[in-house]
C-alpha cells in the first residue's frame, strides 16, 4: 500500500492512507509528510470489516481533500493451514477482510464517484490463487476470488469508473527463465517468513513489481506501483 500511495503522490495526488495498525499509520503519514508535504497526505484508523468506520473514513477524506477519484483496495492478510487443519475461525478473518473489506471500501468510494459524476477508478489488489486455487491457503484463495466477481459486476456499471482487479501474474518480457525463478524463490522465502510472523508486509521491493495506470480527473494520469509473482 505504501509504494501505491508514494507513486501517486510523486504524480501529485492527495493521499488518504487507512490501516488498522495505528502506530504503522502514523509512522507512514509521518514519512509521507516529510517526503511530499503535509497538505498530501491524511490517515485515517479503520477496520474494514466494518461498514460504519469505512463509511466513516471515506466522509473524512471527502473533509480532508474534497472528492475522491481512485480508491485502491489492498487490505490483506497472510495466512496459511492445510485444509483439514483450517478453523472456522481463520475461514471467517479471511472472508472478513479480503471478501467483504473491499465490497465496503469498493461501495463507499462507488457511492461517492457517483454522486461526483467525474468518474475514476476503484482498483482490487487480487491475486492468481482466486482462479487456481492454493493448496495450503484454501481460505486465502477463496476469499479472494470474490473480489475478481465483483469488479467484474461493477464493470458493468455505466458510469465512467473503471474497476481493474490486478492478480499478480509473471512477466514475460525481457526475463530469463533463470530471472523468474529466482524472483519467485525470494519472494516465496518473504511470504513463509511474512506467514512465521504473522504479519501483511509486502514491501515494494517484492521482485516483478509492474506498473498501473490510473485515470482521475481531466487528462491526469496517475500510475502506482503494483506487486506481482508471488
Amino acid at each position: 500500500g505504501q509504494a501505491i500511495a508514494a507513486r501517486l503522490m510523486s504524480e501529485g495526488a492527495c493521499v488518504v492512507l487507512a490501516d488498522i495498525d495505528g502506530q504503522s499509520l502514523d509512522a507512514a503519514v509521518a514519512d509521507f509528510g516529510k517526503r511530499f508535504g503535509k497538505d498530501a497526505v491524511a490517515g485515517i484508523h479503520v477496520d474494514v470489516t466494518s461498514e460504519a468506520q469505512v463509511d466513516a473514513a471515506f466522509h473524512e477524506a471527502l473533509l480532508a481533500f474534497g472528492g475522491i477519484d481512485v480508491v485502491v483496495a489492498n487490505a490483506g492478510i497472510a495466512s496459511a493451514a492445510a485444509f483439514e487443519d483450517t478453523s472456522l475461525e481463520l475461514w471467517n478473518r479471511n472472508i472478513a477482510i479480503l471478501a467483504t473489506g473491499y465490497f465496503l471500501s469498493a461501495r463507499a468510494g462507488y457511492r461517492i464517484m457517483k454522486e461526483q459524476g467525474l468518474g475514476g477508478s476503484i482498483v482490487f489488489i487480487g491475486a492468481t490463487a482466486s482462479r487456481c486455487g492454493a493448496s495450503r491457503s484454501a481460505t486465502f484463495a477463496s476469499a479472494k476470488a470474490p473480489q475478481r466477481s465483483l469488479a467484474e459486476s461493477m464493470a458493468r456499471s455505466p458510469l465512467a469508473i473503471r474497476h481493474p482487479c490486478l492478480a499478480d501474474r509473471r512477466r514475460r518480457h525481457r526475463r530469463s527463465s533463470e530471472d523468474a525463478a529466482s524472483d519467485a524463490r525470494q519472494t516465496r522465502q518473504f511470504l513463509r517468513q511474512a506467514v512465521r510472523r504473522g504479519g501483511n508486509r509486502l514491501p515494494a521491493h517484492v521482485p516483478g513489481s509492474e506498473r498501473l495506470e490510473l485515470r482521475s480527473r481531466g487528462s491526469t494520469v496517475w500510475r502506482g506501483a503494483v506487486m506481482a509473482d508471488w
